[in-house]
């Protein structure tokens, strides 16, 4: 598969600069800074754009996932749902199309593995857990797909909002120590541990929230692409810490701050609003 740290296109949705026009502010100065022209991806009902996009398996192979997520299905988020086919036509793209549901932000990806939560099998409740990682291990073109359980009370079900790939060997992992439901740590604990990959914690505040759809203080959340980290901030404590150890873990690679206050507020940050891509 592609993996962030080898994208170098970046494709928004052009309703950010209009619904979130701090964040964007801070945001496309940062992109300018670092020599990154987003493109604007035509079409779109809402700024999530990594859940309703294809996923990249190589510079000029796609896979579309079936973007129908339960956490969509009440009346009043109808008219946010983007049809992918509509936006892929216009940008003369076609990609593999395949009837699982599922939305990229569930797909936290290195060269030959994929993590996913466990809202991939309730949205797919057709298939068996075999035949589904099967299937989806086969459109990936991957050694492994490692299911985590889904953090409770998390509206959209994604793993890149809990986890991301450093490199091949090594996890990055929120911390969950104030965790209430010690239960779910317990089995994601058991599940990371039972890949054989190195497990780094990164601090987080999410847990300060009042809301459990504020993504406020998830630094996992960030954008990751060729030669650059865009790690997401929050104005709290933890900020310092955070980019003092992005700076360490990601060694040659630059890693730049943006406030990210007023997008997390309605639960996604950086890794959710971008569709990066090798080209």
């Amino acid at each position: 598969m592609i993996t962030d740290k080898e994208t170098n296109k970046l494709g928004l949705s052009p309703l950010l600069e209009k619904r979130y026009p701090l964040f964007f502010q801070n945001f496309k100065k940062a992109l300018d800074e670092n020599g990154i022209e987003p493109a604007y991806l035509p079409k779109t009902k809402d700024v999530w754009c990594v859940d309703f996009m294809p996923v990249q398996i190589s510079e000029s192979e796609f896979v579309q996932f079936k973007f129908d997520p339960k956490y969509l299905k009440p009346k009043k988020y109808h008219k946010t749902i983007s049809d992918p086919s509509l936006i892929c036509a216009q940008l003369d793209l076609s990609p593999s199309v395949t009837d699982i549901i599922a939305d990229g932000g569930n797909v936290t990806r290195t060269k030959n593995k994929v993590i996913m939560t466990t809202r991939v099998m309730e949205e797919n409740p057709t298939y068996t857990v075999r035949h589904l990682t099967d299937k989806i291990t086969e459109l990936f073109g991957i050694d492994q797909l490692i299911l985590i359980p889904t953090q409770p009370d998390d509206f959209t079900g994604h793993s890149d909002g809990m986890v991301r790939f450093l490199d091949e060997n090594t996890l990055l992992v929120n911390d969950y120590s104030k965790e209430p439901d010690q239960e779910f740590v317990r089995s994601l604990h058991a599940a990371l541990h039972n890949t054989g990959l190195e497990v780094l914690e990164l601090p987080t505040s999410i847990f300060d929230n009042q809301r459990t759809d504020d993504a406020t203080g998830d630094y996992i959340n960030y954008l990751h692409m060729e030669g650059v980290v865009f790690l997401p901030t929050f104005n709290r404590k933890e900020d310092d810490q955070v980019i003092k150890q992005f700076e360490e873990l990601f060694n040659g690679t630059s890693i730049v701050p943006v406030a990210s206050n007023q997008l997390s507020k309605d639960g996604g940050i950086l890794n959710y609003i971008s569709w990066n891509i090798k080209k």
